[in-house]
């Protein structure tokens, strides 16, 4: 497990599961992992009282938007199940101030077949 920390006593804690995004945040921190995106991401969430991260994968967005608008209400969303399940550990690790929601986000509704490469078969997720 590792613990991001944000400054001003902020933090959130994270399962690491041996992927890319969990060493560059275990060895620089909030600023080494989409820096651009992060910053923008930490200016919005600041002002905002719903945020939603769609495509959310194990969480990061989603659980620096907690961090840092813990009243807010925060949804992450993401199809992939092995993810999900993921996502699902992190916002436990956190106080489960996220809504995690398994689903593809698209205008249609149905069920679709997703082709996860790493997983040994494929999964169906609802459109919500």
């Amino acid at each position: 497990m590792i613990r991001v920390r944000l400054g001003k006593g902020r933090s959130f804690l994270m399962r690491h599961h041996g992927y890319m995004i969990e060493n560059e945040l275990f060895w620089r921190g909030i600023k080494g992992w989409e820096k651009v995106s992060l910053e923008l991401w930490t200016r919005l969430c600041q002002r905002s009282d719903t945020i939603i991260d769609v495509g959310a994968n194990t969480g990061v967005y989603a659980l620096l938007a907690q961090a840092l608008r813990p009243g807010a209400t925060i949804i992450a969303v993401e199809p992939v199940e092995r993810v999900f399940l993921k996502l699902e550990e992190n916002i436990g690790l956190n106080g489960k101030g996220v809504i995690a929601i398994r689903a593809a986000v698209t205008e249609s509704r149905g069920e679709v077949t997703l082709d996860d490469t790493y997983a040994r078969e494929n999964t169906f997720c609802p459109f919500r």
